[in-house]
């Protein structure tokens, strides 16, 4: 509201204290509200609406933000109140073991998903009972209605990576997860929250179970809230044109490094190879017009990157079915052995010609890409088959600019994530494509023969 009333000020070309002297308040009184040092007082917010030189439309919004505000405060009194009286009640906290606390979350939160009710969750990355209960009834419901926020310390560690692919686990649900550095104080300092029921519950396996219907609609607003003014992580995208047409918003530039965990056509197929499987059922000119920006937009991002990581895992599921986790089957077929031989080939240039390489691991623990530029990191979840049917794809974007520490963690992936995971030598990598190269030639030549006879 403070802001309204500087930018009311600046408008009207006054001082703060003619502004003062206008509306017939004590100057301080009026400077530390519009400092935002003292709430809107009611006579405050009377001598507004009742001034003739302000314009109505101004009043209409005055009007709106002090009853935002007068509820923010109500609120907050009666989740204050609640917890209060919880402190001086012994028989209400209750010491319990940490599958009976998912247990009881799971119950709770399938009922709220069945009569289509938001819940938010207040957890961190160690709740895994809690966490495990939450994707159990997403997944059974096949619920969107749950609002994740997560309080982080993004400091270098097995467990910020950890968080990460965390991240990428309820992306797959299509749950947005909002995420702070606040870290949450109190008697209970987290929680899963609906209108007709809370669970709050700390680190020790403490829980208390909130029935009063006043005070959860009370903290399910106040978690509303501060999702509202949070850092939503995920971007989900529902078709695959719109990635090509927001590619250059979210992951990619020079200077970028991308590990592969699924087989990624960039640098290794064009035009015609792509047309051979593309669908036929298409439209002619939709097929042709997704063709061409497809190939435009994977020359774009060779050109660009520095250097790409694919896993060896994700190289021998794509010898063993010819699919691009990338692309859908509503778009292109299976890619025929001789393609897949080719782009092998083309493979094995682009490390002879540093441009590539190889880890030698099983693919990571979710289907997709991690990219990391200049701006920040990107987890892109795509061809999952715990991605959610409606979804194309998900990505959970970090930026620099919002995460504090993050270049830090982008710094230790690319340094050490390979060194853990058994790069490749050149000469190594360059035998083990040719041996993938031989088994799909004595592939096709078994079928030959088998067509011939």
């Amino acid at each position: 509201m403070n802001e309204l009333l500087r930018q009311l000020i600046e408008d009207l070309g006054i001082s703060r204290s003619q502004f003062a002297k206008k509306i017939n308040m004590d100057r301080s009184q009026v400077v530390k509200t519009i400092n935002g040092n003292l709430p809107v007082s009611k006579r405050f917010f009377m001598s507004i609406m009742g001034a003739q030189f302000i314009s109505d439309d101004f009043k209409e919004k005055f009007s709106s933000e002090y009853g935002k505000e007068s509820a923010v405060n109500n609120h907050n009194k009666i989740i204050e109140k609640f917890f209060a009286e919880l402190k001086q009640s012994s028989e209400t906290t209750i010491a319990g073991k940490e599958t009976e606390l998912g247990q009881l979350i799971y119950s709770q939160v399938s009922d709220a998903f069945a009569r289509g009710k938001m819940v938010y969750a207040v957890c961190m990355h160690e709740h895994i009972s809690v966490e495990k209960a939450l994707q159990r009834a997403l997944k059974e419901t096949g619920s969107k209605t749950l609002k994740r926020i997560c309080p982080v310390s993004f400091v270098l560690s097995e467990t910020m990576i950890e968080e990460l692919f965390d991240i990428a686990v309820f992306a797959c649900h299509g749950i947005q997860t909002y995420i702070t550095k606040e870290q949450f104080n109190g008697l209970f300092p987290f929680g899963v929250f609906s209108d007709s029921f809370a669970v709050a519950f700390d680190t020790e396996g403490h829980y208390a179970v909130i029935e009063d219907k006043m005070t959860c609609v009370s903290l399910m607003q106040k978690y509303n809230r501060m999702a509202e003014s949070l850092y939503g992580t995920v971007v989900f995208i529902e078709d695959e044109s719109q990635t090509l047409l927001r590619s250059a918003d979210l992951n990619y530039g020079a200077e970028s490094l991308c590990i592969y965990n699924h087989f990624s056509p960039v640098g290794l197929i064009d035009y015609n190879m792509l047309r051979t499987v593309a669908n036929p059922e298409l439209n002619e000119d939709i097929r042709d017009n997704l063709i061409r920006a497809t190939i435009s937009e994977y020359e774009s991002r060779a050109n660009e990157m520095d250097d790409s990581v694919y896993t060896s895992g994700a190289i021998e599921d794509f010898v063993k079915t010819g699919r691009i986790a990338a692309i859908s089957y509503r778009y292109i077929r299976p890619f025929a052995v001789s393609s897949r031989i080719e782009m092998l080939r083309r493979l094995c240039n682009m490390i002879k010609n540093d441009k590539a390489s190889i880890i030698k691991t099983d693919t990571l623990r979710f289907s997709g890409d991690i990219y990391i530029n200049r701006n920040g990191i990107d987890l892109c979840v795509c061809g999952d088959q715990s991605l959610r049917s409606d979804l194309y794809c998900a990505h959970i974007y970090l930026q620099n600019d919002r995460i504090l520490g993050l270049e830090e963690i982008a710094k230790a992936i690319k340094t050490q994530l390979p060194l853990r995971n058994n790069m490749m030598s050149k000469i190594g990598a360059e035998y083990y494509l040719n041996s993938l190269i031989a088994s799909l030639g004595e592939m096709s030549s078994i079928n030959t023969k088998e067509i011939l006879n």
